[in-house]
């Protein structure tokens, strides 16, 4: 498997939080420990997601950083 690894010109961009669920919960199997910590983001992340599930850009690092090598499963 390939990781994701962004351009270094990427700009910000807004994550669907029911897309990265989803990619959390396929990948769930592949590192316990990181799924159970990408489990209790995702929960944190719910009180900034609008009612469309879409993320501010701002938190596009921190997603990033915690599912970069699932993220090509996010249409990334």
């Amino acid at each position: 498997m390939i990781a994701f690894t962004p351009s270094p010109d990427a700009s910000p961009r807004e994550w669907n939080l029911w897309e990265l669920e989803r990619v959390a919960r396929d990948h769930s199997e592949d590192d316990v420990a990181r799924a159970e910590e990408r489990s209790y983001l995702l929960m944190y992340l719910r009180e900034f997601a609008g009612p469309d599930g879409v993320l501010p850009a701002d938190f596009d690092g921190l997603v990033r950083d915690a599912f970069g090598d699932v993220l090509h499963s996010a249409g990334a």
